[in-house]
């Protein structure tokens, strides 16, 4: 994928995964792999790897697209474009 930055995003689990604030207990497994990317839908096209959900969120400061990696021994390859303003907010909450 060429439009795909190098740098690793996210490793999320399964146990981290809340649903309207509740959290399910499921257990504590590999939900999904997340890199940013420049460019949203050239990475997603790069990729060949079926769509499952896209969208954006916080008022399309970050799009996002969760593709099934399931043959590549991952359940979910998360793709995702990140505004600057996001980026900041992300860096933040790393920080605590």
């Amino acid at each position: 994928m060429t439009h795909v930055t190098s740098r690793l995003v996210e490793l999320g689990s399964i146990e981290d995964a809340r649903y309207g604030g509740k959290a399910w207990g499921l257990a504590r497994a590999l939900h999904h792999v997340a890199f940013e990317t420049e460019n949203l839908a050239a990475s997603v096209a790069d990729a060949g790897l079926p769509v499952l959900s896209e969208g954006s969120m916080s008022g399309g400061l970050m799009r996002f697209a969760y593709l099934d990696g399931s043959a590549h021994g991952v359940p979910f390859v998360e793709l995702l474009w990140l505004s600057e303003e996001m980026r900041e907010i992300f860096a933040a909450m790393r920080r605590g």
